[in-house]
Parts: C-alpha cells; sequence; structure tokens
C-alpha cells in the first residue's frame, strides 16, 4: 500500500532522526519513495498494521500537535485494508467521492483506492 501524506505549507524533514513534523523510526517497515518535497511525501508501507500518531513508537510520526499519540491503526484483513480512529482528540475523516465519513474504533472501514483521509482537520493521506 502506498500513502501520500500531505499537509499545507508543511517543514518535512529528510532524515528521521531530525526533529520535524514528519518522521518514520522504523524504516524497515516503511519505504520512503520519494523525499519530503514541498510538504508532499509518499511511503510505500509493507507492514501490517501500520500506525500513525504522534508518539515515536508510531510507524508513521506526526508531531503535530492535533494529532494525538496514537491517531488511528491502518490494517490489512483478507487481502483488504482498513483504517479504524483509536479514539483520537480530534478525529479522523474518510473522504470519498464527496462524501465525509467519520472514523471510529468499533466499526472499521474499508479503504479503497484514492481516499482521502482527514487527520484532525489539518493532515491529509491519500491512499494509492
Amino acid at each position: 500500500m502506498s500513502i501520500i501524506i500531505t499537509k499545507p505549507d508543511a517543514q518535512w524533514y529528510r532524515k528521521d532522526k531530525e526533529r520535524g513534523h514528519l518522521r518514520f523510526p522504523n524504516t524497515k517497515r516503511i519505504k520512503i519513495e520519494k523525499y519530503p518535497m514541498g510538504g508532499i511525501t509518499q511511503v510505500k508501507c509493507k507492514c501490517n498494521p501500520i500506525f500513525i500518531g504522534r508518539a515515536e513508537d508510531n510507524d508513521i510520526v506526526l508531531d503535530e500537535d492535533y494529532i494525538s499519540n496514537y491517531h488511528c491503526k491502518i490494517f490489512k484483513k483478507r487481502f483488504r485494508w482498513y483504517i479504524i480512529d483509536l479514539e483520537s482528540n480530534h478525529g479522523t475523516v474518510l473522504i470519498r467521492s464527496r462524501q465525509r465519513i467519520t472514523v471510529t474504533k468499533e466499526k472499521p472501514i474499508k479503504l479503497e483506492k484514492h481516499d482521502n483521509l482527514e487527520l484532525a482537520g489539518n493532515i491529509q493521506l491519500m491512499i494509492s
């Protein structure tokens, strides 16, 4: 699965050890396809599950004020990818065909190619 991460006017850093907004502490699980340029980063995820949040032990670390320590989880089940929110403070929204669907922990939502995710109303993820 590839995930494209964007944030308007973001300042991303190339090395995961530098203090920045976006880091990949476990590079064995996440492969950076294109280095961060202009606030856009594409990563290739070969792991299951994929944890996203502000804490350093996530697969994708987003060091932003409104992102929870453990914000959401993307996982594969029976050859399909799903997402759940991990009871984050500012929520996760799936945007599909102009429809906004709130993601919860109780009901996993199946991801489709070209789905967009909005984390805390600020970070955009596109599934490709």
